[in-house]
């Protein structure tokens, strides 16, 4: 016979996995892809030098990716010394100004290996001036791409 402490049970697990599914459905660009891009270029996209404030203690490394290939391998990463602002410049022509579109994506490396997600420029920068301004730290603080699940029981 079924009982209803069976049927409690039976209630447990869709719960969970709904909340779980719940849970890793509202991290807002969990995936940096084409439709983001198409998005993003339906309104104006800014292109300017890219300078981050990496206000962190330690070095982090920043990888941008190119919005015409946003699922390929990054464009380039920086090594940004730990509390400073630095523009990024084209290490491989002689340290030249180089030239972003607020479209492409951003992502924080920091030393243990630790990756955020990636994000468009545009979800965490101002533009002013030809220069398009992020702070690292908004970066992380938006990162939750793992899902969290919630479980409780029924008793």
């Amino acid at each position: 016979m079924f009982s209803f402490m069976q049927s409690k049970k039976c209630l447990y697990l869709p719960v969970v996995l709904f909340v779980g599914f719940l849970s890793f459905q509202n991290s807002a660009y969990s995936a940096y892809d084409a439709n983001i891009v198409s998005a993003l270029r339906k309104s104006t996209v800014n292109i300017g030098q890219l300078s981050i404030n990496n206000n962190y203690a330690g070095e982090v490394t920043i990888a941008l990716y190119h919005s015409d290939y946003p699922t390929n391998s990054s464009f380039g990463e920086w090594l940004l010394p730990s509390s400073s602002v630095t523009t990024l410049k084209d290490y491989r022509n002689s340290n030249a100004p180089i030239y972003f579109g607020d479209d492409w994506g951003i992502q924080i490396i920091f030393g243990n290996g630790v990756k955020s997600d990636v994000y468009p420029i545009s979800k965490f920068s101002t533009f002013k001036d030809g220069i398009i301004s992020v702070d690292a730290g908004a970066i992380q603080l938006v990162s939750t791409h793992q899902p969290t699940l919630i479980s409780f029981r029924i008793a």
